[in-house]
């Protein structure tokens, strides 16, 4: 198996003050993506600002195109990755949430899944399905995320 990582990259997103996705991973049809490691980090500045929802949710009907991301391979010499990644799509997809957590705005937060726990997803040829994290600011500040989701293919 690949090991790769989908990212915001360099410019952070916008966390909206309503729930929006920030980062999404689709595996083509019949490949299964496993979500080795999710995070987010925030530029916040206030620690007693109001705290962000941060959902992890499995997407069983993909969002509206937004802006493509190459995921990138970890490891030296593995094969071209196949599933495909976006972020800040222009819609909501249909999700399963499958974690929430309140996270404070100014720090973030890394989630490592233990070895047999991880989620893994299942690529449809119908209705494209995927991995992504959402969040919601609430009545915050403006703030931005920077995202990242490592998974193996």
């Amino acid at each position: 198996m690949g090991l790769y990582v989908a990212t915001t990259g360099t410019t952070p997103v916008a966390v909206p003050a309503v729930i929006g996705t920030l980062l999404e991973v689709n595996p083509v049809a019949n490949r299964t993506a496993t979500i080795t490691e999710a995070s987010v980090s925030f530029t916040g500045v206030s620690a007693t600002d109001v705290p962000v929802l941060v959902e992890f949710v499995e997407v069983t009907a993909t969002s509206a195109a937004g802006t493509a991301v190459t995921p990138v391979s970890v490891r030296d010499g593995q094969v071209a990755v196949s599933a495909t990644a976006k972020k800040l799509p222009a819609t909501e997809g249909t999700v399963t949430v499958l974690k929430a957590y309140d996270v404070p705005p100014s720090s973030g937060l890394v989630i490592q899944y233990p070895l047999g726990r991880e989620p893994q997803i299942q690529g449809a040829a119908a209705t494209a399905k995927g991995f992504a994290i959402r969040a919601n600011r609430g009545s915050g500040a403006a703030i931005n995320a920077d995202v990242n989701i490592e998974f193996e293919e």
